[in-house]
């Protein structure tokens, strides 16, 4: 999925060392209001692999709770039990990630 092709909502949870240039990203995702973007200052490639020597606990369930919230916004109430069964799919999908 490129930045440039999606209309989907996406959250990009972007290191703030490490990565190409922040500049460059910025203007890649600029006028697109359906991506929301995060930078984590401090934190290096691999920040919310639990295990990892750059894991960085603060700022990997900051990504999680903000990840969570933006599938929040685009599903919406969870009445229809098929939608509830998508979000916990999705919600164990990110967990295992942490």
């Amino acid at each position: 999925m490129s930045a440039r092709s999606t209309t989907n909502p996406t959250a990009f949870h972007i290191p703030g060392h490490g990565t190409r240039d922040q500049h460059e990203i910025e203007t890649a995702l600029a006028g697109k209001p359906h991506i929301e973007r995060y930078v984590y200052a401090g934190c290096t490639m691999a920040f919310i692999v639990t295990g990892s020597e750059n894991y960085d606990k603060p700022a990997a369930l900051m990504a999680y709770s903000r990840t969570l919230s933006m599938l929040r916004k685009a599903i919406g109430p969870l009445d229809d039990p098929h939608v509830l069964c998508f979000t916990v799919l999705c919600i164990s999908a990110v967990r295992a990630l942490l």
